[in-house]
């Protein structure tokens, strides 16, 4: 089968598309296939050749045309069987013309006699062409999916199909159909819809499957499972049901629908994963019409007998709005055997013994589902569970105990102890993880800071940072504070202020308010209340400006520091604060070293431990981050958490 609306050029013969119809104007050196003239009226076999394609019809002919039930056969130029049409031949007007097209109505093959069209095609004798699609028809996949419309452009085997977005017919093999306007949506809850990026020209697809406001290409897999069916449709199944709604690649949003049975009475039914899951009430229009108010206020019953006011016999009753439904034996307003109650929307049913009281109906034991899903069976009180029962945890049985509708019993309580417990263990894990991101970005930080200083400097801070979490709280300032004090001062001694460590230290202390105001201020030689040095934190942005800040600081992380920019006495500082971390926090220390690159000078840090086995994780985690290793930082955090029982390669004290 040759596309209609789309030639290559074939020297010496040019074909110039001039619009979708197929409608050509030709100039070839190759002449077209001659046309009968003399061909007598009846049953006869013809063959058109051209330019080494050829097209073959066997059928009835009238007035030297194709004319009446016939079967035509698209050859290649290898001569394989492109495609294959039967039909009604001739149905329109007869181009007499040297092309010769012939339009036809019925349907197209594949080469293995599998349906790809029904409806209109076309044939250009001249041109060896027979089996073309016309605009309108149905595409069928290979798996029976089908699609109706009037704007069929091409299809093909080869191809796949184009077509114009606009009104069609979807259907799927088991006789389900959904009938709107045939689109992709930018966005769905079903599936991860790809965007070409081009506002001007934007276009959206799926596997097999090609939208833009112009048209629509796809290939048999491409419109499986309703994806073309998005916006305002109907849904008609194949039992004659219908629903109409919005919907989202062929499913509606899960909840409460209008049905129309192929008896034309409409139902409430409820819809989950995009399906109907069986559940039906009559609808408020019938329900109107067809019940009878009677007993209890606002309900209308559809079969059944009303005495005296009192429902009586096999009673099926609606609520007004058709949600809720009762059903089974009532004599004179008393249940007189196992009753079912239902509500459509939130898929909740009790069936059980129901009894009649001053204040209506109600259970006293029963068997409680959720969509179908039996979750409680026993006593009741109302329409909730009161009393001793039987439960349904993750499809197994257990015994219970509800009081007005709560579960109370202590398995009960003690999962949600449990389960509390594990959402409180997630939450830190998650939080050491942003840590360790945290982390991972401050040493990207200060390893762009100490492309400013030598490398060592770089390395010594880093040991600082693995040390400084083993250290206590000292008069009621927390390690992590203090640990924001220790390093901002490190980094501030490592770029010669430009980090701005003490102002973050002082911004984050000042953000503690009155509450840690009363421990800072006992700090060994802090003093807080009425002096300057916590005042102006925010501006605080050099070495220079930031003296008594600083001074301040370091007295509350029990660390001194000199005011020399020089290597070797900055080096020295950062060895000074790794020795007072060591003797605050009962640690030894070792002297390593490492060489970022061949070529670059070895550096010599010294690093506080407790253990040897965290010793050797810290020697390999502040390597790590000391040249800035993005490739092995999780093995080195990993060989931390077993070195040292900690991802950061800290030792509790």
């Amino acid at each position: 089968m040759r596309i209609s609306h789309s030639f290559s050029v074939v020297a010496p013969c040019q074909l110039v598309l001039v619009s979708v119809l197929g409608s050509l104007l030709a100039a070839c050196a190759v002449p077209p296939a001659a046309l009968p003239t003399n061909l007598p009226d009846g049953q006869h076999y013809q063959r058109f050749q051209f330019n080494g394609t050829s097209f073959d019809y066997n059928g009835a002919w009238q007035a030297n045309r194709p004319k009446g039930q016939g079967v035509g056969t698209d050859y290649d130029a290898n001569g394989a069987v492109e495609a294959t049409c039967k039909g009604e031949f001739g149905t329109g007007a007869y181009d007499s013309g040297t092309l010769g097209m012939v339009s036809a109505q019925g349907e197209i093959f594949r080469p293995d006699g599998s349906v790809i069209f029904r409806g209109e095609f076309s044939n250009l004798l001249g041109l060896a062409i027979g089996c073309s699609a016309g605009k309108s028809g149905t595409y069928v996949s290979p798996l029976g999916w089908t699609v109706t419309s009037q704007g069929f452009q091409v299809v093909s085997k080869a191809a796949g199909v184009w077509m114009s977005p606009g009104p069609c017919t979807l259907g799927d093999p088991q006789g389900n159909t959904w009938q709107g306007t045939c689109n992709l949506p930018s966005t769905s809850k079903h599936a991860t819809i790809q965007y070409n990026g081009d506002p001007q020209y934007p276009a959206y697809s799926l596997p097999e499957l090609t939208y833009s406001s112009q048209m629509l290409q796809f290939t048999g897999g491409g419109v499986t499972n309703f994806t073309l069916a998005n916006g305002s449709g109907t849904m008609r199944y194949a039992n004659g049901d219908k629903v109409e709604g919005v919907f989202d690649m062929g499913q509606l949003d899960d909840g409460v629908v209008r049905l129309t049975a192929a008896d034309g009475k409409t139902w409430l039914t409820r819809y989950r994963d995009g399906k109907p899951d069986g559940a039906r009430h009559m609808g408020p229009e019938q329900l109107a019409s067809a019940g009878k108010a009677c007993g209890f206020e606002g309900w209308r019953i559809v079969s059944g007998r009303c005495d005296n006011n009192a429902w009586s016999g096999d009673i099926d009753a609606y609520s007004a709005d058709s949600l809720e439904r009762i059903s089974g034996p009532f004599s004179k307003g008393v249940p007189t055997g196992p009753i079912t109650w239902s509500r459509l929307d939130s898929g909740l049913s009790i069936y059980g013994q129901m009894q009649a009281s001053a204040n209506g109906l109600g259970f006293h034991r029963g068997q409680v589902k959720v969509g179908g899903v039996q979750v409680y069976d026993g006593a009741m009180s109302g329409f909730s569970p009161d009393g001793s029962g039987l439960c349904v945890y993750e499809g197994s049985q257990e015994r219970c105990e509800y009081a007005n509708g709560a579960r109370v019993d202590g398995l009960y309580k003690t999962r949600l102890e449990n389960q509390q417990l594990r959402r409180e263990m997630a939450a830190t894990a998650e939080a050491q993880q942003a840590q360790q991101a945290q982390q991972q970005r401050l040493a990207a930080q200060q390893a762009a800071a100490a492309e400013q200083a030598d490398g060592d400097l770089f390395g010594k801070v880093i040991a600082i940072g693995i040390g400084a979490g083993a250290v206590s709280s000292v008069s009621g300032v927390s390690s992590t504070i203090r640990n924001q004090m220790i390093t901002g001062m490190a980094a501030d001694i490592l770029t010669d202020g430009k980090a701005g460590g003490i102002a973050t230290a002082q911004r984050n202390l000042a953000g503690q308010g009155s509450v840690g105001t009363a421990a800072m201020s006992s700090l060994q030689g802090a003093t807080i209340a009425g002096g300057s040095s916590m005042q102006g934190s925010a501006a605080v942005s050099t070495r220079a400006s930031s003296d008594a800040s600083t001074s301040t600081l370091q007295n509350m992380a029990g660390i001194t520091s000199g005011e020399s920019s020089s290597h070797a006495a900055r080096s020295q500082e950062l060895d000074d604060i790794v020795t007072k971390l060591a003797a605050d926090g009962g640690m030894k220390t070792l002297n390593a070293t490492y060489q970022c690159a061949p070529g670059d000078p070895v550096q010599s840090v010294t690093v506080p431990y407790k253990s040897e086995a965290c010793a050797a994780a810290k020697r390999n985690w502040f390597s790590v981050y000391a040249c800035n290793d993005v490739e092995h930082m999780s093995a080195a955090i990993e060989q931390c958490r077993q070195g040292c029982g900690n991802p950061n390669c800290d030792e509790a004290l």
